[in-house]
């Protein structure tokens, strides 16, 4: 495991059911990349853990694009997760 400190404290209560965790396809790419590149879990490792993440985390599809990081544009996304359809920017 690479994991360690509230990082493992918090995947803890994710696989517990103890927090809701959302998710988008964007994220799901972007944290097996992460996994394979900086990390370098092979591919059984990286399928396990997406497979569990896919089963207890809900997945949305963003209904919209939020853009209020200049700095890494991409992390726009994990927000645009987090926003519901009925949300009034």
């Amino acid at each position: 495991m690479n994991f360690a400190g509230k990082s493992s404290q918090i995947l803890g209560l994710f696989v517990r059911g103890e927090i809701e965790v959302y998710t988008s396809p964007f994220i799901l790419r972007e944290l097996e990349a992460v996994l394979k590149e900086k990390f370098e879990w092979d591919a059984w490792q990286i399928s396990r853990a997406l497979g569990i993440i896919k089963e207890k985390a809900i997945e949305v599809q963003p209904q919209f694009r939020l853009s209020v990081i200049k700095e890494k544009e991409d992390d726009n996304r994990f927000l645009n997760a987090l926003l519901k359809e009925r949300f009034i920017i």
